[in-house]
C-alpha cells in the first residue's frame, strides 16, 4: 500500500511539474530574420541571419541571437563580438578593448523589426554622419572606417513554436508512462 501511494504521490507530481513547464514554454516561437542585401558605401554585402525568441503575444519583450553571420573585412566569427539586437537597431562592436582593431556597426531600422514586412535600414546621409554606420580595421584587409551603408532590410521567415517545449512534452509523458508501467508490474505480483 506504502509503494503504491508513493507511485501516485510521484505520479501527480511529475504531472504537474510537467504541465507547468509546459504552460511556462510552448507559447514561446522563434523567429528566424536574415539580411537581405546588406550593402556597406563599398558595395560589400554583409550576410547573417538570426533568432528572435519570445512569447506568444509579446514579440516587442523577445531577444534575439545570431546563427550566423559574414561581416565584410571582419570574417564570421561571431563570439568575437558582442551584438545587441533590439526591435529599432543592431549593433556589433569587438568584445574587448583593441587599439590595432574596430569593428563598430550599427543598422538602424526606418521600422521596427516586425513579422510581417520587411524592415529597412537607414541609409540616409547627414553631412559625414551616416544614420547607419559601418567602420571595420585591423583584420588584415584595407580599413573601412565612417562609413554607412546604401541598401539593405532584415525580413523575417514564418515563426515556428520553440522546439524545447516539444523535448519537455515527449520527455514528460514517456515518463509518466514508465511510473504506471511500473505501478501495473507492482500490482501483478
Amino acid at each position: 500500500m506504502r509503494a503504491y501511494r508513493l507511485i501516485s504521490i510521484t505520479r501527480i507530481s511529475l504531472t504537474a511539474l510537467l504541465l507547468l513547464t509546459l504552460s511556462s514554454n510552448i507559447h514561446a516561437k522563434v523567429i528566424t530574420f536574415t539580411l537581405d542585401h546588406v550593402l556597406n558605401t563599398a558595395a560589400e554585402s554583409m550576410t547573417g541571419s538570426f533568432d528572435w525568441t519570445y512569447n506568444e503575444g509579446d514579440f516587442e519583450n523577445g531577444s534575439g541571437l545570431f546563427t550566423e553571420l559574414n561581416i565584410p573585412r571582419y570574417g564570421t566569427d561571431i563570439s568575437g563580438l558582442v551584438i545587441t539586437i533590439d526591435l529599432s537597431s543592431i549593433e556589433f562592436t569587438l568584445a574587448g578593448n583593441f587599439h590595432s582593431q574596430e569593428v563598430d556597426i550599427n543598422l538602424r531600422l526606418l521600422s521596427p523589426l516586425s513579422i510581417n514586412q520587411p524592415s529597412s535600414i537607414d541609409t540616409s546621409k547627414d553631412g559625414t554622419n551616416y544614420a547607419s554606420k559601418f567602420s571595420v580595421y585591423g583584420f588584415g584587409t584595407l580599413p573601412l572606417q565612417g562609413h554607412g551603408f546604401i541598401s539593405g532590410s532584415i525580413s523575417a521567415a514564418s515563426a515556428v513554436p520553440n522546439p524545447n517545449a516539444i523535448w519537455l512534452l515527449t520527455s514528460g509523458l514517456a515518463l509518466v508512462g514508465f511510473i504506471t508501467r511500473q505501478k501495473n508490474r507492482h500490482h501483478q505480483h
